[in-house]
């Protein structure tokens, strides 16, 4: 769903700075991809979440209904414009200045907001967004969420973590996928991590300790997200590593787990 999704929407619903940290990387994650995404949450970020980069892309007025009326017409032209009283209707009069031409059909311009995409995700809780259900049908759901159940809307339901935080989950996400994991996302992962477990105290399993790792390794500079490529000989993908090299010109093994979130 991801990798053909061209237009996707991240809505946070709630849970805290675990959540809005893991939404904004992701949606940093699927735009460095090429992707046109648009973050949504019930509240922009506050002080907590001064760390967090992308917090600026994060937008509160998901189904917002307001509508703009523009005028293609130069301004210097329009003398005033005045409501005119109706029943309960609302009416605009245009009042154009001596020696300009009048407003043509064609120069009004009237726009609402538009929740189109190809592809929608939520973390959280859908709850959030008073208007969510009115935007169903409108396109492919993930839902990313703690509790063990499933969500009727989505296609793809991925829940109950086992203690997971939502930033571990969405890393291991990008690493499965391939995704861009830089130092700007891995360091929102790191952090959000390191608070969601109140600094690797309360760990969900040693995994947890993997992951973040590899973002701090990626933040610091001294590692990147590995290449994933296809094997043509099984149709089926490989990371590629770098092999490390002793004094001695002996090749170092390492070991290389895989991500364990599904494929979504």
């Amino acid at each position: 769903m991801f990798p053909s999704a061209q237009k996707i929407v991240v809505l946070i619903g709630g849970e805290g700075e675990d959540a809005v940290t893991a939404g904004t990387s992701l949606a940093l994650s699927l735009e460095k991809a090429g992707k046109e995404v648009t973050i949504y949450a019930p509240q922009k970020p506050d002080e907590k979440l001064a760390f967090l980069a992308g917090k600026e892309k994060i937008q509160d007025n998901f189904g917002q209904k307001d509508m703009t009326i523009t005028f293609d017409y130069p301004i210097e032209g329009i003398d005033n414009v005045i409501s005119v009283p109706g029943e309960d209707k609302l009416s605009l009069k245009v009042e154009i200045k001596p020696d300009f031409p009048p407003i043509a059909e064609n120069q009004v311009i009237i726009s609402t907001p538009k929740n189109s995409f190809d592809l929608g995700v939520v973390v959280g809780e859908e709850s959030y967004f008073p208007d969510f259900q009115k935007v169903v049908p409108g396109g492919n759901w993930v839902w990313l969420g703690r509790q063990n159940e499933q969500k009727e809307w989505a296609k793809v339901n991925l829940s109950d973590f086992n203690g997971a935080s939502y930033c571990e989950v969405v890393a291991r996400i990008i690493q499965s996928l391939g995704l861009p994991l830089d130092r700007e996302i891995a360091g929102n992962l790191f952090e959000g991590i390191k608070k969601a477990t109140a600094s690797f105290e309360n760990l969900a399993g040693y995994q947890t300790l993997e992951i973040a790792a590899l973002c701090y390794k990626i933040y610091q500079g001294g590692g990147s997200q590995p290449e994933i490529k296809k094997d043509n000989e099984n149709n089926g993908e490989k990371k590629i590593f770098k092999k490390e090299t002793k004094a001695n010109g002996l090749p170092t093994p390492r070991i290389f787990k895989g991500a364990t979130t599904p494929r979504v």
